[in-house]
């Protein structure tokens, strides 16, 4: 990774993500049944559920950690993600939020077929503070044949799996990133956008409010689940 943020850069930025990321989820999708709210510190949170998402190579094994690249090379990225009740907005702690994704070239670990067997690169856990809130710092994902750039995310709750999804990110920062670091040049741009995405990725409430600060990414997302 190239460098790291300031705390207080991305503090900073997380009260404005959040926020950004509500009113664009609202904007997207008008057909959802939805309560819009303010939390203690002002920023905006959409009280939904988040939407279910196949994740594929969910193995079971992620260290609690929020330094997920083990020496991967790649574009850094910070994420902010808050867990909220959906039918209130309150936050909610002690929750287990589970991360995964592919490298730059990617590669999944801990999967036999790809070589990368007993491995754990670009996998963690991190448990909910009191305002709902976990913090990773990771790579950027690369593309997977067939699918956008995206991330795999999985909430457990009170020792039940609460939520299963899939996040992504903005096509026009994935394709800069692509073809300007050199992690991922040589692999050429992905095959797949958003729009023609199997998945979810052309839900706006799927995609993450990413902005570019000091030599890498900030990206957040309000995630709703049942408690």
């Amino acid at each position: 990774m190239d460098s790291t943020f300031s705390r207080r850069h991305l503090l900073r930025l997380a009260g404005v993500g959040t926020g950004a990321l509500a009113l664009a989820a609202c904007s997207g999708d008008p057909d959802a049944d939805r309560t819009v709210s303010a939390n203690a510190t002002g920023a905006i949170l959409d009280c939904v559920r988040t939407v279910e998402q196949d994740a594929p190579f969910d193995l079971d094994v992620a260290p609690e950690r929020v330094e997920l690249a083990n020496g991967r090379p790649g574009s850094l990225l910070e994420i902010n993600f808050t867990v909220q009740d959906s039918d209130n907005c309150l936050p909610v702690p002690n929750a287990e939020v589970t991360l995964w994704h592919a490298d730059a070239q990617g590669r999944y670990s801990g999967v036999a077929n790809q070589e990368t067997s007993g491995e754990t690169f670009l996998r963690g856990t991190q448990t909910t503070n009191a305002s709902g809130t976990v913090s990773f710092t990771t790579i950027y994902p690369g593309w997977v044949p067939g699918r956008t750039a995206h991330l795999n995310v999985k909430v457990t709750f009170a020792g039940e799996t609460r939520l299963v999804t899939q996040l992504f990110f903005p096509d026009d920062i994935t394709n800069s990133i692509y073809t300007t670091h050199e992690a991922y040049v040589e692999r050429g741009g992905k095959d797949t956008t958003n729009d023609t995405d199997p998945g979810g990725a052309r839900l706006a409430r799927l995609r993450m409010e990413v902005i570019e600060a000091n030599t890498g990414h900030f990206a957040s997302h309000a995630i709703g689940i049942d408690t």
